[in-house]
C-alpha cells in the first residue's frame, strides 16, 4: 500500500506490477533496476484472463526490492507497440526529420530511423530506449538499445493498458525478441 502521487493511470500502475511468469518478473526487474536478484512464483491463486487481464493474485518470493511500476508499464507498452510494429505514421520525405521537419540531408547529421514508424529522426527528436527481451534458450533477460521518435514513444505511452494486457495473454510469449535488428547494450 502506498500514499502519494505517481504519473499515469491506475491501470498503468497495476499493469506495471503484474508479472504472471518468472520471465516477466525478470523483465520488470530489468526495466525498473530494482535490485531483485532472485524471484519465484510460489502459487497462482487467480491468474489473468483475456476478459480480465489485470486481475491476478499470486504468492511471490523475491530477494531485494520492488519495482517502480509506472516505469515498467511504460517500457512494456513501448515493447508491445514495437512487437506489433504498430506504426503511428510513415515518413514520406526521407531527407527531413519525421517529427520536427528539420532538413536531414547534411552528412553531419545522424541518419537514425524510428524502430516503429521507420521515419528518419534528428538527434533532438530521437528517444533512445533500452527494451528488454527474454532469451528463450537461456531464460535470461537481454537489453537492447533502440531508437524511437518522440511521436511513437508518446503514442505508446497512451496506448490502452487493458487492451495490451488482454492481447499479451492471448499471445504465446510477448517478451520473445521479434525479427527486427537490435543493438545489444
Amino acid at each position: 500500500m502506498g500514499l502519494g502521487h505517481c504519473e499515469g493511470l491506475m491501470e498503468d500502475d497495476v499493469y506495471g506490477s503484474i508479472a504472471s511468469t518468472e520471465e516477466l518478473m525478470m523483465v520488470k526487474t530489468a526495466y525498473a533496476s530494482d535490485g531483485v536478484v532472485d524471484r519465484r512464483i510460489l502459487s497462482s491463486i487467480i491468474t489473468p484472463t483475456p476478459m480480465d487481464p489485470l486481475r491476478a493474485l499470486q504468492i511471490k518470493w523475491c530477494v531485494n526490492g520492488s519495482a517502480p511500476k509506472i516505469v515498467s508499464s511504460m517500457m512494456k507498452k513501448l515493447n508491445w507497440v514495437l512487437s506489433k510494429n504498430a506504426a503511428i505514421g510513415y515518413a514520406q520525405t526521407p531527407e527531413v526529420c519525421w517529427v520536427c521537419h528539420k532538413n536531414q540531408s547534411s552528412s553531419l547529421l545522424p541518419k537514425k530511423l524510428c524502430r516503429i514508424c521507420r521515419g528518419r529522426v534528428c538527434h533532438t527528436c530521437r528517444k533512445p530506449q533500452e527494451l528488454c527481451f527474454v532469451d528463450l534458450h537461456s531464460r535470461k533477460v537481454r537489453k537492447y538499445k533502440l531508437s524511437f521518435c518522440k511521436r511513437c514513444v508518446h503514442a505508446a505511452h497512451y496506448q490502452r493498458t487493458l487492451e495490451i494486457a488482454h492481447d499479451e495473454l492471448v499471445e504465446e510469449n510477448p517478451w520473445a525478441p521479434t525479427s527486427f535488428e537490435v543493438e545489444k547494450v
